[in-house]
């Protein structure tokens, strides 16, 4: 079965909840992080496409409407016609959200911040009908990308910002 290859845990290392989303935006976008060589708008990119997501929503089983959790991917982020507060940060910022093959666009506040969880992870699965999805060591590597990131983020704080 495809949920074998493809562990929880690793969708989980690289989920991004309504939470996270303020702070990565400070992290990215603040600091110096904005007029950086790479750019926050850069950085912000780097760390967030090919991350997931759960949003709620909202489904008909029985005639009855329901809740539910879906497993989504970021495919890109784009500039949205408004703008809003995501945690103390304001964006106009959008996130392009691989829904089925189809691309939805959605505010950052609209994610959710409850974990995926294995069954969202199997329907997700099962919805690679006509492409595979992700390889275990593509995850391995973007995990590997965002702690790098991090990582040089830290060394260059350290060093325009010495502790006395």
């Amino acid at each position: 079965m495809l949920s074998g290859q493809l562990a929880l845990k690793q969708i989980l290392q690289l989920q991004v909840t309504k939470d996270d989303i303020g702070s990565i935006l400070e992290y990215c976008m603040v600091g110096g992080m904005g007029q950086s060589p790479l750019g926050g708008d850069v950085m912000l990119e780097k760390m967030m496409v090919g991350c997931f997501v759960r949003i709620v929503v909202s489904v008909e089983d029985n005639g009855e409407k329901k809740k539910v959790g879906k497993l989504l991917r970021i495919k890109g982020i784009k500039a949205g016609t408004e703008a809003y507060l995501v945690g103390s940060q304001v964006t106009a910022k959008v996130l392009e959200l691989d829904a089925d093959g189809k691309v939805t666009t959605v505010k950052m506040t609209s994610l959710s911040n409850g974990m995926v969880t294995q069954k969202e992870l199997d329907e997700w699965l099962e919805g690679f009908r006509n492409t595979l999805p992700p390889d275990p060591s593509e995850l391995d590597q973007k995990w590997a990308e965002i702690k790098l990131l991090k990582e040089k983020r830290t060394k260059r704080d350290a060093y325009f910002n010495p502790v006395p």
